[in-house]
């Protein structure tokens, strides 16, 4: 008999996964694309702390110090009263780092502190500035204006982790004591630095030369020693316009204008 030969063809479907696209009344098509996934929120407080520790200037090192600002200011931002959400943002840094930034110079003797270290939008937290905003559209915070605020205490490295938002600190006019950290040459953005009228000792760190924004820097009536270094000094053919100084106590040969206590600033 014949042998009957079956071919049995087997049909592979391949289903491919494209993007959702309509047609326009023109003929056009309009690609739908997912929208991206939101920042991660922690699961525990040890992930939060790993993620501040990954980004501090010491490598978290304070963080881990019970009696540290830094560990109370970690112990604050995890508490679900004021930080209900907490997630991988920067907002979630601006937090730590103002927080940070209150335990250090005596917040709870501040002339004005409204706001501050409550649930509170950070933008809204107090400030001695006139600014209608403190923050930009994303609400980073721009602006760390506290001057003539009875603050006192030193200022904390941390305050480098907004080197990609902060335009402006001025602490001018208040009890500001200690060094300047070296970790404040990161605030790439900055443009207006104003320390005048505190009691900041030691010399000013040439890291501070990194400040490729720079147009203002107030260093004057401190007790600032040594010589302005020559990497600020080079700001000046650049952005930098106004440099004040302490000429007496410091040598600044560079300075715009030199002050001395108890008089007032003259014009080089």
């Amino acid at each position: 008999g014949a042998i009957v030969l079956t071919i049995v063809v087997v049909v592979v479907v391949l289903v491919v996964v494209v993007p959702a696209s309509s047609s326009g009344s023109d003929g056009s098509t309009t690609t739908t694309t997912a929208a991206p996934s939101a920042s991660p929120t922690f699961s525990s407080n040890v992930a939060v702390l790993d993620f501040l520790s990954s980004r501090s200037p010491d490598g978290g090192a304070a963080l881990q110090n019970p009696d540290s600002i830094q560990s109370r200011a970690f112990d604050w931002l995890s508490d679900p009263a004021f930080n209900p959400q907490l997630s991988a943002t920067p907002d979630l840094v601006q937090r730590y780092v103002m927080a940070v930034f209150f335990f250090a110079t005596n917040g709870t003797g501040w002339s004005a502190s409204s706001n501050w270290m409550t649930s509170a939008d950070s933008c809204t937290w107090f400030t001695s500035g006139t600014s209608s905003s403190v923050c930009d559209s994303d609400g980073l915070v721009q602006q760390l204006n506290l001057n003539r605020n009875n603050i006192m205490g030193t200022i904390p490295p941390e305050l480098s982790l907004l080197s990609n938002q902060l335009t402006l600190f001025d602490v001018t006019f208040n009890r500001l004591t200690g060094i300047l950290p070296t970790e404040l040459g990161l605030l790439s953005k900055t443009e207006v630095f104003l320390l005048a009228g505190n009691n900041l000792n030691g010399t000013v760190p040439s890291a501070l030369g990194q400040l490729s924004s720079l147009k203002q820097m107030y260093v004057d009536s401190n007790n600032l020693t040594g010589t302005m270094p020559t990497q600020i000094c080079s700001l000046l053919n650049q952005s930098l316009q106004l440099l004040w100084g302490d000429c007496q106590e410091m040598n600044c040969t560079c300075c715009t204008r030199c002050c001395s206590d108890g008089s007032p600033c003259s014009q080089i």
